[in-house]
């Protein structure tokens, strides 16, 4: 058999494991989500914990700052909690105008918005836009990545998808812009590179932490790129301020909330340390060969970082899942056999509806997370150390 036979072959065996370990993946969460729905039903267990406070907060990530933006004041208004007053001005902006035709007063409680017709049924078309964004978005990652479109079922009803849309929050625009970007950035066409550098600044402007997947256009030095992107980023974030009252003053309003509901967080020394990791491995980023270890560095301090939102952060994921399933034959998008191992059990883990917690942790909360996202993201920290001492030893090597 000759070279280019046997390159053939090669590929197509890996084409078709692939897909094999992709059925196996949607098999799997199918039956899953079916136990999940039909416990749901029977009322058995505590499934309910999928959902926020039981459904007892239902859709209050945009009913909340609806009300808060009745007097064009969200930033400054002291009846607020800090947690509820950090988003930036861009959103807040949809928040008044949804206010605007709703009717909604300033004194109005989350009970009086579910009751009013006309704000929940913008926020069923507010939710439908993101579904329909990030679902599309996913499939530009499919195409780029090569992977099987099937992909979207496990991703359209996952733990993160379902919990998001119980709360309505916007990260799910955000994760959909995300995911436009990291298919558009490195492509030929420069409308595309363009549209890329306005989905960044759009995503950065509204949850400020996805702006470090700007990182990846350092591998091919895409200076133009940056800058555009910063730009883009500094008007989306900046002009909104003017809507409201105070102008510009609500930026430092906006920081000194954001450091008033972080000294809630935990400030321990070992977490002060892995914050300090987070920084280093942006950094590291630069240096990886693959767009897989690059992603690892980049999304990791989304879940220490971020202030209150570690549930929502786990759908920037969604690029790392599409890339473990990729039939794309470009070694940059390649990964070693122990990483599809591991991420074929850790996003199955952080995908599953299911409620099984309860039974193998001594816990009365049937909460998943505490082991995809609290758990787990311990593993990942010793997979970024793995990625640091690889990094480092390949650099010795080359200086040799």
């Amino acid at each position: 058999m000759n070279t280019k036979s046997q390159f053939l072959k090669n590929v197509n065996d890996e084409n078709q494991t692939a897909s094999r370990w992709l059925i196996l993946f949607i098999s799997i969460f199918l039956v899953s989500l079916f136990i999940h729905i039909l416990l749901l039903i029977l009322q058995i267990g505590n499934q309910l914990d999928l959902y926020f406070l039981n459904l007892n907060d239902f859709l209050a990530d945009f009913l909340n700052p609806v009300r808060y933006t009745a007097n064009r004041d969200p930033y400054f208004d002291e009846t607020i909690h800090p947690m509820h007053h950090n988003n930036p001005g861009l959103f807040y902006i949809v928040c008044w105008c949804v206010k605007q035709i709703a009717g909604i007063e300033s004194n109005s409680t989350l009970q009086d918005l579910w009751a009013n017709h006309t704000v929940i049924l913008m926020t069923f078309y507010y939710l439908i836009i993101q579904y329909l964004l990030i679902g599309h978005s996913i499939i530009c990652l499919c195409k780029k990545f090569k992977t099987n479109q099937l992909i979207l079922i496990p991703l359209m009803m996952s733990y993160p998808m379902l919990y998001t849309l119980e709360r309505a929050n916007h990260v799910l625009f955000t994760a959909a812009c995300i995911n436009y970007f990291i298919a558009f950035y490195d492509r030929d066409e420069q409308l595309l590179r363009l549209l890329s550098c306005l989905c960044l600044a759009l995503a950065a402007s509204m949850k400020i932490y996805p702006a470090l997947f700007g990182f990846l256009y350092f591998e091919k030095k895409q200076n133009k790129e940056i800058v555009i992107s910063a730009l883009m980023t500094i008007f989306l974030f900046f002009v909104p301020f003017l809507f409201f009252k105070h102008g510009l003053n609500n930026f430092t309003r906006l920081l000194w909330n954001i450091k008033q509901f972080t000294t809630m967080e935990n400030h321990s020394l070992f977490f002060s340390l892995v914050r300090l990791f987070c920084i280093f491995s942006l950094i590291l980023s630069i240096f990886q060969k693959t767009l897989l270890e690059r992603l690892i560095c980049i999304i990791f301090p989304f879940l220490l970082l971020s202030t209150n939102a570690g549930f929502y952060t786990t759908l920037y994921f969604y690029p790392l899942i599409i890339l473990l399933f990729n039939n794309n034959q470009d070694e940059r998008y390649s990964m070693s056999s122990f990483y599809k191992y591991f991420f074929f059990i850790y996003f199955f883990c952080l995908l599953n509806p299911l409620q099984f917690t309860q039974y193998i942790l001594p816990t009365n909360r049937n909460d998943n997370l505490l082991i995809c996202f609290y758990s787990l993201r311990h593993i990942f920290l010793c997979i970024l150390t793995y990625e640091a001492i690889k990094t480092i030893k390949s650099m010795r090597n080359r200086n040799l």
